[in-house]
């Protein structure tokens, strides 16, 4: 769901940054383009977050068993040479 509807040319690499406006657009967290300078506009970026909060939108970007898939996906990154060798000599890894 999540990777499908983040497409954002400018991001070649999901930073902080772009992350924090993906999800802005998304309409479930608020994005600055700096921090507030004052008091009054951290009242207002506070205001602003507190009367966009949509929970029932947050809860649905969590995919069930999500670090899970996120593990399996970061373990097949890694390369696996002494597997295809031994595929090669005809031995089960």
């Amino acid at each position: 769901k999540w990777k499908h509807s983040v497409r954002y040319a400018h991001c070649a690499r999901i930073s902080s940054a772009c992350l924090a406006l993906a999800l802005s657009r998304a309409g479930v967290a608020l994005h600055l383009t700096h921090m507030p300078s004052s008091a009054a506009a951290w009242q207002t970026a506070v205001r602003t977050a507190l009367d966009r909060h949509q929970p029932g939108r947050q809860a649905a970007l969590i995919e069930k068993d999500a670090a899970e898939k996120a593990a399996l996906w970061i373990g097949s990154l890694v390369p696996r040479p002494h597997l295809s060798i031994l595929q090669q000599e005809g031995t089960d890894a």
